[in-house]
């Protein structure tokens, strides 16, 4: 689903933690804190959530009958804790991202009690030389101006800048930078597999000018052809900024959706070659609130007739439902557009932002908002709503009809 969507993670962070590789060396080069607390000193900061969320599951549903399928929770009670540790002495930088997360969900299957640790980034960078610099551990590796999806990046296409609340977590990766100015870098990654990407090389460059910016990645992981992306933005006086961003791609696996509902579901691997576009412009007030709008063309999604026989199968059968919800793309049709308002990023006292997004194809809606505002120079009390606007053979209003979360955030 897109935008302020609600889907259960959890555990997939779980066994992010326990599956990476670097994790012995990122925790030994954090557990070197203390003895490196005499060279430098260490920054910390750290945000507590306390949070309630309410959704309302479609019982019409047809990828989730029920919701016997995807089970997903009516009601959660999370505790989370998000720490920075940061060491920089010299050309050395160590940092660490730790997340600690208690939660309690209540749905059909009656209540479950998950608790969590994970490391959302970790890792150590030196510079070299004054045009070099290494680093290895994990990190979110991403770029490009998009909101509502960013096509130009092999690992992080869903970015979560339509969801404040959400935490990514980074690439597990080996890094060499040169930046020989301020207009120009370029790094080459060898990317570690993980939950987050399969092993493989990336080259990434970008270049930037004085009212603008540009940028190209490749991804070589050795299973699919390359991914290639490419990225841009520009200003336009003071107020208007135009960008856009493109990929090109394989996915390893996909779902094809016959238009003769008649046949079955078939799996591709890997998917044909097909590029997604994203096309934006913003507007940026003299109260520093921003106006935005994006269209995006997925060449990986389905034509209409497409899109409509996976939901006819969906409805056939319990098992074809399971198939249509466990392999369902990352998004079902081709075209999308989405609007988007927010307040200045920069202003004390609180925050807001507001989308809409619509499925060009199949007509639904998800109209969302969230919010945040100061209490006290500690507390904050933030709110975030999501409105789905369709019916059970409509992408954006398939799963679920309302979904509310209201919770406070302590920052120590």
């Amino acid at each position: 689903m897109s935008g302020l969507t609600t889907k259960n993670t959890k555990g997939a962070k779980g066994r992010m933690f326990s599956g990476f590789s670097f994790v012995p060396f990122v925790l030994s080069v954090v557990s070197l804190f203390p003895l490196l607390a005499f060279a430098g000193e260490i920054e910390h900061d750290a945000a507590l959530y306390l949070s309630n969320n309410w959704l309302a599951p479609r019982s019409d549903s047809l990828l989730n009958p029920g919701n016997r399928l995807a089970q997903l929770p009516q009601q959660t009670q999370l505790l989370e804790a998000r720490l920075n540790l940061s060491l920089e002495d010299g050309p050395l930088k160590i940092a660490a991202r730790p997340m600690l997360r208690s939660s309690r969900m209540q749905g059909v299957g009656g209540t479950q009690r998950l608790d969590e640790a994970w490391l959302a980034q970790g890792s150590a960078r030196v510079r070299l030389a004054p045009q070099w610099s290494a680093a290895v551990g994990r990190e979110v590796v991403h770029w490009g101006p998009g909101q509502f999806r960013s096509p130009s990046n092999p690992f992080y296409f869903d970015n979560a800048r339509s969801d404040p609340l959400r935490e990514l977590t980074g690439v597990d990766m080996v890094r060499i930078a040169y930046t020989p100015d301020v207009r120009h870098s370029l790094q080459l990654l060898r990317v570690k597999q993980s939950a987050v990407a399969p092993t493989g090389w990336l080259l990434r460059a970008e270049q930037r000018g004085e009212s603008w910016a540009i940028g190209a990645a490749a991804y070589d992981n050795g299973q699919t052809s390359p991914f290639y992306g490419a990225w841009g933005q520009s200003n336009v006086g003071d107020a208007l900024l135009l960008y856009g961003e493109l990929g090109s791609y394989r996915q390893a696996v996909a779902l094809a959706s016959p238009a003769n509902a008649a046949l079955p579901f078939s799996l591709r691997s890997p998917s044909p070659r097909r590029s997604v576009l994203l096309a934006g412009a913003a507007w940026t007030f003299e109260s520093g609130e921003n106006l935005g709008i994006e269209l995006l063309h997925n060449g990986h999604g389905y034509r209409r007739a497409e899109s409509a026989a996976y939901f006819d199968r969906a409805a056939a059968s319990p098992a074809a439902a399971g198939m249509a919800l466990g392999l369902m793309p990352p998004l079902l049709n081709r075209r999308y557009l989405q609007l988007y308002a927010q307040s200045n990023l920069m202003q004390e006292g609180g925050y807001w932002r507001l989308m809409a997004t619509r499925n060009l194809d199949d007509g639904s809606w998800q109209l969302a908002g969230y919010g945040e505002t100061t209490l006290n120079e500690r507390l904050n009390l933030y709110l975030l709503a999501s409105q789905p606007q369709g019916g059970n053979r409509q992408e954006l209003s398939a799963l679920y009809r309302a979904s509310l979360t209201l919770g406070v955030k302590a920052v120590m």
